[in-house]
């Protein structure tokens, strides 16, 4: 089972002190008489490294894929993190939404208390808000669709089958 997904990252609003002192930087040499060049070019090398990072933290992506014994989750192709379902102990799955100005956005984490501690991930919810407005049960319908519920479903699953195997080879 492997699906892609995205989670907004708060990054882009961190960048946003140094881009306004880098366009201070930039505007205050410019004006000067004596303007290095140097200074300039930097500086807007600088912008456009902030500008970039803060718009790719804005969905930034992500994937999971899960085996038989295994899943292992993929951020921003740069960071994998393998869990083995043998030491999970256990899984939940939790909903947030937020109005903001743009609207409202839902967003689902999923939860693995492990042998060695607890790892969670969070993905935007791509919700269809127009039939939830007309029937509410649907809500209810897309969380148990969504991707991260199909995840815990196919982990219990597979949970489930090696504990059944192990009991009949010691049975």
């Amino acid at each position: 089972m492997k699906e892609n997904y995205t989670f907004t990252s708060y990054a882009g609003v961190l960048l946003a002190v140094p881009i306004i002192f880098l366009t201070f930087l930039i505007a205050g040499e410019a004006k000067s008489e004596i303007a290095d060049k140097t200074v300039i070019v930097a500086g807007l090398g600088g912008l456009l490294i902030c500008g970039v990072v803060g718009v790719l933290s804005a969905s930034v992506p992500c994937c999971f894929d899960a085996k038989r014994r295994e899943v292992t989750f993929t951020v921003c192709l740069l960071k994998h993190y393998t869990i083995r379902y043998s030491d999970i102990r256990s899984i939940a799955v939790t909903r947030e939404h937020f109005d903001t100005r743009f609207g409202t956005k839902w967003e689902e984490t999923i939860r693995f208390v492990l042998a060695d501690g607890e790892k969670s991930f969070t993905a935007s919810m791509p919700l269809d808000l127009d039939e939830i407005d007309d029937d509410p049960a649907a809500l209810e319908k897309q969380c148990a669709d969504s991707r991260f519920s199909k995840l815990k479903a196919y982990i219990e699953k597979r949970i489930d089958e090696t504990a059944r195997r192990a009991a009949e080879e010691w049975g």
